[in-house]
């Protein structure tokens, strides 16, 4: 992919920002304006944006929105590992996306996976459920999916881990005779 395309790639992102942070901004007036006046504010969500006066801004917290624009941006993109210092990206359009959106220091990326540096999780009898303990957490977020080297896309990397395969971040897409890949 050339840089330019990464850049433009990278923009997009930019944006879906900004019009993430605005729409942010609207709710949270509305949610104010509707507990000044009164109101009773029914959800949460709702009250938590009526007590902050200005959305925070985007830190570690948001990474899931970011990396969920990145699944966005690269989704054409062909399988095409790509290994830099923290980890495998699906291509190097997800390498570049992923650094930008995790707010990561830049690496040089080679081609292929990464060699594995750590053994394979054990699954042990609390695993799963730990796992499903962390993804309630979340919110049941759907933004963490991990593409497991089996072809299927998981939940979460800790699901993945928990079946014992190899992963990347991001869902798996299906590639020509049904095989499936990040």
């Amino acid at each position: 992919m050339a840089l330019a395309d990464v850049l433009l790639r990278l923009a997009l992102i930019a944006l879906l920002r900004v019009g993430k942070a605005r729409a942010d901004t609207a709710v949270g007036s509305r949610a104010r304006a509707n507990a000044t006046a009164g109101s009773i504010v029914s959800t949460n969500a709702t009250k938590a944006r009526a007590s902050s006066p200005a959305p925070a801004p985007l830190a570690d917290a948001d990474a899931s929105d970011d990396l969920f624009a990145c699944r966005i941006v690269c989704r054409e993109e062909r399988w095409s590992p790509t290994c830099c210092a923290n980890g495998t990206y699906a291509n190097g359009c997800w390498n570049a996306c992923a650094i930008s959106a995790l707010r990561r220091p830049s690496c040089v990326a080679t081609p292929g996976r990464c060699e594995p540096s750590r053994e394979r999780f054990r699954a042990n009898d609390g695993c799963v459920q730990d796992c499903v303990v962390d993804w309630a957490r979340t919110g049941y977020a759907w933004q963490d999916m991990a593409c497991g080297e089996d072809g299927t896309t998981y939940t979460t990397a800790c699901f993945a881990r928990c079946s014992n395969v190899a992963y990347t971040l991001g869902e798996c897409h299906d590639v020509g005779g049904g095989r499936r890949v990040a």
